[in-house]
């Protein structure tokens, strides 16, 4: 199209050039673009949907994976259509769904956490008490600077470590596989645990 800008597409290296750091998800693989791969092998066509609208077919793998590159960055949201399904679904293996794990997924850069525990020592097993935490269920807001301070009032439930279970909303959200689960909550970010020593 006349004065149209230059799409970023034309300058992505091939597919098999293209350095992933999980099997399968949506992962930042440039400035303009990203790299996706999914497993539905029950499909016979598989769509990207940006939250734009703009969607991207992706090419059928071997073993049932789909993959693709497409026009998305970190904080970009996405869904899956799948064949000539008029619902759109999450991703099955999405990093974060911040609306519900029925919502759309977003894409999430992992490499963007800045670790700052390189000196630490970690602790010894002796005297360990273990307290077990779910971030969703642990205080009424649901998330991790809430839990953080209920933490500092807690001290005398003689707590010395905590561990944080999953927070992940599990749901049969695709009709094409097995219960599937999507990562992190409705309230909880991966980018709200940089402040509390936690990992995304």
């Amino acid at each position: 199209m006349s004065g149209s800008a230059p799409s970023p597409v034309t300058t992505q290296p091939p597919a098999r050039l293209i350095a992933r750091r999980l099997p399968i998800g949506v992962e930042p693989a440039g400035s303009y673009y990203a790299h996706v791969r999914v497993w539905a092998p029950r499909a016979a066509r598989l769509e990207f949907v940006h939250e734009s609208g703009r969607a991207t077919p992706l090419q059928r793998e071997t073993d049932g994976y789909f993959s693709a590159r497409v026009d998305a960055a970190a904080g970009d949201r996405y869904r899956f259509r799948i064949d000539d399904d008029d619902r759109l679904y999450p991703d099955p293996a999405s990093r974060f769904q911040p609306e519900g794990p029925h919502g759309p997924s977003e894409i999430i850069e992992p490499g963007a956490f800045q670790w700052t525990d390189e000196r630490w020592p970690g602790v010894s097993l002796e005297g360990q008490v273990l307290y077990e935490l779910h971030v969703g269920t642990f205080t009424r807001s649901g998330t991790w600077a809430a839990a953080a301070s209920e933490l500092v009032d807690s001290s005398t439930r003689r707590t010395a470590s905590v561990s944080v279970s999953s927070s992940t909303p599990c749901t049969t959200i695709w009709v094409l596989s097995a219960t599937t689960c999507a990562r992190s909550l409705r309230r909880i970010s991966p980018s709200d645990t940089t402040t509390n020593g936690a990992t995304p």
